[in-house]
């Protein structure tokens, strides 16, 4: 796949992002839903990013986690990327999330975490926040969401890895 369509695909997936989750619906039209679906069968090593970004928002908009993806890497290029993935996620930065404990107006930085569905819920079970992350660094505001206590912050990851983090808001 061309870099040029990987960067179209991104730059769809992030319009479909900016009209509909950062304004706060969670609803996407039949055609976003296909056009979602056609970036995200693609074969990571093909389609870049945009595969990534397009999973995350349709995992989310499905209630679905994660809904997997057999990656179709079928030439010989895509296999020998598909080898050389496996042998660099041994050394992949792993996600981080920071400051903990987090003070009021704080920032959480959540790194390493481009393409991935974030969720933080409240020891009571009460979803606080729910957002697909595109950047490889996000910082998020949460002061006027949180008070003093224990979250969980649950990432799940494109290729299925679940993480959660106890979060201490002072």
């Amino acid at each position: 796949m061309p870099e040029r369509l990987q960067e179209q695909n991104l730059k769809t997936a992030t319009e479909i992002y900016l009209r509909t989750f950062a304004v706060g619906s969670d609803s996407l039209s039949e055609t976003d839903v296909q056009t979602l679906h056609s970036i995200a069968s693609t074969c990571y090593f093909q389609g870049g990013q945009a595969v990534l970004v397009a999973r995350s928002m349709l995992n989310s908009r499905l209630n679905v986690l994660p809904v997997h993806y057999a990656d179709s890497c079928q030439n010989a290029y895509g296999m020998q990327r598909l080898a050389q993935q496996k042998a660099e996620e041994k050394v992949q930065k792993e996600i981080k999330i920071f400051p903990n404990p987090l003070e009021k107006g704080q920032p959480l930085v959540i790194t390493n975490a481009a393409g991935s569905y974030l969720r933080i819920v409240s020891v009571s079970g009460k979803v606080v926040l729910e957002k697909t992350l595109i950047q490889a660094q996000e910082q998020l505001t949460l002061a006027e969401r949180l008070g003093s206590g224990l979250y969980f912050v649950q990432i799940y990851e494109p290729s299925g890895k679940t993480l959660v983090e106890k979060v201490v808001v002072q």
